[in-house]
């Protein structure tokens, strides 16, 4: 995740056609504590003030979301829907839609 944001609009605009496009999608636990601990979003989360561990921070996020990095709600709050082009704000007929697509 974090490469490029889907957006075939864009996407044709630079790539000649014929073309085709694939995405790996990962097991998304895994991804979420693997991004987690990359961006260091704990650490994000402490320099508000905040201590926090990623157990903690699963059982309650809306109370965490605000206290860390926009970015880190981008790259670890449905990060594939997000590279898809999705915001936060998706439908499961969205992820639906997206999977068929």
């Amino acid at each position: 995740s974090a490469h490029t944001r889907y957006n075939r609009e864009l996407l044709e605009s630079v790539v000649p056609e014929p073309a085709s496009y694939i995405t790996v999608l990962r097991e998304p636990v895994s991804h979420f504590l693997s991004s987690w601990a990359y961006w260091g979003t704990e650490a994000h989360i402490a320099a508000n003030g905040y201590q926090v561990t990623v157990e903690e921070f699963l059982q309650d996020p809306d109370t965490w979301w605000p206290r860390a990095k926009r970015s880190d709600l981008d790259l670890l709050c449905n990060s594939m829907m997000f590279d898809f082009g999705h915001e936060h704000d998706f439908t499961q007929a969205d992820v639906d839609a997206t999977l068929h697509e």
